[in-house]
């Protein structure tokens, strides 16, 4: 076996806790895109004032109020993905010192990233053309919620589609035909800034003193400060298991990620009657800071917890997890489809979690061809052109 083959497995088994974690926060994805679209109640709590003082103790203002909400909430599972990103883009460099393994990954990640979501495109732009996406008028959340209206209402020609897939969604965030495509910017822009940092810094013994500048300077308004973050602690692994080695200590990790992470989006108005109520006296969006605090926890835990990284290693978890990319891409169209679909044939008089399970199983069956003929091919190709590059450079 090569070194370089054994490098790559021993990567791909220490790394195994993390395709856990991004299979969960794929579902997480899924169910918070559900309730969007067909019973934002369960995500939002009550905008009725009277509610939380007569009820609020009632299963809806529980769900979006504490840190349950955690299970439900897109945003905290996409900073969740961010900050994974950063550490894993890391971590091979990080073992090997090997400055070429970021040279060739700043190649490929273009490629690697723009195939799945120019396929995304092309099948959302057909189920346009076929006039799949109709919309009906028997559940509540069509009159009043902005998310389902902001939903495939951009009809571009076939080339408009191309070049918005191509160029607009990794450069400048375009979410004409899908509104999570905003996060391959981050995912393309921030990691090609995130390898320039530690080329740039390779022969600094101080990294952390560069990395924690740019972070500061990007927590508040950039999504890309948590790949620093994640980088760093892929960096600084070892002196933060040493700091954080007690079962005390990662007790307060555990519970400053669940109340970081728990905030949920809610009016003002509404709560002050929660736990979080003394947020109101600061005019901060507390939502988004939260959940970028929370995340960074949740990963000092997940490297300092081995029972974490034993759960999360569990097999049905890491084959979720290769699926993870392709459930992010497909599932809201299929949600849309199927969740309309159901709810139009019933004439509205079906159970939620029917409606749920209908659009789940598609949603993940779905995925499995997706990641076989598109996202593996999609990783074929860009390490065959960053090969390339490789050899062309060596003659």
């Amino acid at each position: 076996m090569s070194l370089k083959l054994y490098i790559f497995i021993k990567v791909k088994i220490r790394l195994q806790h993390f395709e856990g974690l991004r299979g969960i926060l794929a579902i997480i994805v899924v169910i918070h895109h559900f309730i969007l679209l067909f019973c934002p109640k369960f995500l939002l709590g009550s905008y009725d004032i009277i509610d939380f003082q007569t009820n609020a103790t009632s299963f809806p203002i529980l769900l979006a109020n504490t840190p349950l909400n955690i299970f439900m909430s897109g945003h905290f599972a996409v900073c969740a993905f961010f900050v994974i990103s950063g550490y894993v883009l890391t971590y091979s460099y990080n073992k090997t010192n090997d400055l070429k393994l970021l040279q060739l990954a700043s190649v490929k990640r273009y490629i690697r990233l723009i195939i799945p979501v120019v396929v995304t495109c092309l099948i959302v732009f057909i189920l346009f053309r076929l006039q799949a996406f109709q919309k009906t008028d028997l559940h509540s959340s069509n009159e009043n919620l902005w998310f389902e209206r902001a939903l495939f209402k951009n009809d571009l020609s076939f080339f408009q589609t191309l070049k918005m897939a191509f160029f607009n969604v990794p450069f400048s965030a375009d979410n004409t035909y899908l509104p999570i495509l905003w996060t391959m910017q981050v995912e393309f822009l921030g990691v090609l800034l995130l390898f320039a940092f530690l080329m740039l810094t390779h022969k600094f013994q101080n990294k952390w003193v560069f990395g924690l500048i740019i972070f500061i300077f990007c927590f508040k308004n950039h999504y890309a400060a948590l790949l620093f973050a994640g980088s760093l602690i892929c960096i600084y692994e070892e002196k933060i298991k040493i700091v954080f080695r007690t079962r005390f200590s990662k007790l307060i990790l555990l519970l400053a990620f669940l109340f970081f992470s728990g905030l949920s989006n809610v009016p003002n108005e509404a709560r002050k009657y929660t736990m979080y109520g003394i947020l109101n006296n600061f005019n901060v969006n507390f939502h988004d800071l939260f959940h970028k605090t929370g995340v960074i926890f949740l990963l000092l835990l997940l490297v300092t917890s081995h029972p974490a990284k034993k759960l999360l290693s569990l097999k049905p978890l890491v084959q979720l997890g290769k699926l993870s990319f392709s459930i992010y891409l497909i599932h809201l169209p299929i949600l849309y489809l199927v969740g309309n679909y159901i709810i139009k044939a019933n004439e509205g008089h079906i159970a939620v979690f029917v409606i749920f399970i209908s659009c789940f199983v598609p949603a993940i069956l779905l995925s499995i061809p997706f990641y076989l003929y598109i996202d593996k091919f999609s990783v074929t190709i860009s390490n065959k052109f960053s090969k390339r590059i490789k050899t062309s450079e060596e003659n």
